[in-house]
């Protein structure tokens, strides 16, 4: 990124903004995150795919979608300040990429076979979203951008995604059917709330449906 002005530079520091340069360094490193995305398409339509590969998987697209989805929206509703975000938002985008080193290591170590016993119980929620980030206009889109992916995704991730995802499915058409072209700043408090929550029932039901061991009867025991 190019670097920023000097003028750029004072009004992000009259905004109380801070630098992107952490979060840059994130979006740099996503080309593992998106290879693994890849490779797991692949190896689901040949049905090769182990399922702890698939869950990871599904739940890197996820965070990397959503991290992604932020940065580019706050850059968008305040481009003189490109290069810096508001703090609420720079601690909510690296909470989303924080998460994702773990289970690259841990699909990747599944399709590879060399696999360690999994204690961590799923499925688990996306990190908190601050109301200052998903109740704005910025943050309503992000979530639009995200909801929007992960719902085109989710029915390829078993044969059961959309009978397991249904109600999320649902939940999304709804939200989504909810949100006009142009959100204000009035509509997006009302808009955040119900669109972050259908996000989060599509996250959690991509994962149930890429791995057995989470489907109901499983849902309380550990992943080995």
């Amino acid at each position: 990124m190019r670097k920023p002005s000097v003028w750029t530079r004072l009004r992000a520091r009259a905004a109380g903004e801070i630098p992107a340069h952490e979060l840059d360094a994130y979006r740099a490193a996503s080309l593992e995150a998106w290879a693994l995305v890849e490779s797991a398409a692949e190896r689901r339509r040949t049905g090769e795919i182990d399922p702890v590969e698939n869950l990871g998987a599904w739940i890197v697209f996820g965070l990397q979608t959503f991290g992604n989805a932020l940065m580019d929206a706050e850059t968008a509703a305040d481009p003189k300040t490109v290069g810096f975000v508001p703090p609420k938002w720079h601690g909510t985008i690296v909470r989303l990429y924080d998460e994702i080193a773990p289970w690259l290591l841990r699909a990747t170590e599944a399709r590879a076979g060399t696999g360690r016993p999994f204690a961590r119980k799923t499925p688990f929620g996306l990190p908190q979203t601050p109301y200052e980030v998903q109740e704005t206009p910025a943050g309503v889109m992000a979530l639009l951008t995200t909801l929007r992916a992960l719902r085109d995704e989710l029915p390829h991730v078993s044969p059961e995604a959309p009978e397991i995802g249904a109600a999320a499915l649902a939940l999304a058409r709804y939200a989504e059917a909810r949100v006009g072209p142009v959100v204000t700043p009035e509509e997006a408090v009302r808009l955040g709330r119900p669109l972050r929550k259908a996000v989060g029932e599509l996250f959690r039901a991509g994962q149930i449906a890429a791995h057995p061991a989470l489907r109901p009867k499983h849902s309380r025991e550990r992943i080995e």
